[in-house]
């Protein structure tokens, strides 16, 4: 009875424990990478507010061959929605909510799968001395206390994804 006593109690602080101290991790997150693109502003903000172009050059949509893309609505507009749902990319739908062209895409990014999560995205386009200045920028929400934990992960796993899509976009750029 004693043992019990002990492993339960053991139990209830260790869980204790994790809420506690999840109190004191950050509540958001923001990931930002950039890469100046020797191409004018306008030819990148068609490729990024055209989600017909999006599909070719965004990096998840190359890690899982068996990803069913839908696109829908008219580019560059609000409303134009870019739907996956995927083996390894899971479910989910960023939609334009806002544009300035040739410089801001904004979208609402939407994860049903392999977790449910909701995200703003921007790109920043903006000339400067040697071609055009991209940034891609998602921040959002970590819900307590187990979202907040994996908020340390998820910066480190979107830089790396970011920085390819980047080169991506750039490579993607340069041939069409």
């Amino acid at each position: 009875m004693k043992l019990a006593r002990t492993i339960l109690l053991s139990l209830l602080g260790f869980l204790l424990l994790i809420f506690i101290v999840a109190l004191f991790f950050p509540k958001t997150y923001t990931v930002q990478r950039s890469l100046v693109i020797k191409q004018p502003a306008e030819k990148l903000y068609k490729e990024i507010s055209d989600y017909n172009d999006f599909k070719d050059w965004n990096p998840w949509s190359q890690s899982d061959s068996t990803t069913k893309k839908t696109v829908e609505g008219q580019p560059s507009h609000s409303g134009h929605k870019y739907s996956w749902e995927g083996q390894k990319t899971g479910k989910g739908f960023m939609i334009i909510t806002e544009t300035k062209s040739p410089t801001m895409v904004h979208s609402r990014l939407i994860t049903t799968t392999p977790m449910e999560s909701e995200s703003e995205v921007d790109f920043i386009i903006e000339p400067v001395e040697g071609g055009t200045k991209v940034t891609w920028k998602n921040q959002g929400n970590l819900d307590y206390p187990f979202g907040r934990y994996f908020g340390f992960m998820v910066k480190d796993m979107l830089e790396k994804d970011f920085d390819k899509g980047l080169e991506n976009l750039k490579n993607y750029a340069e041939k069409h």
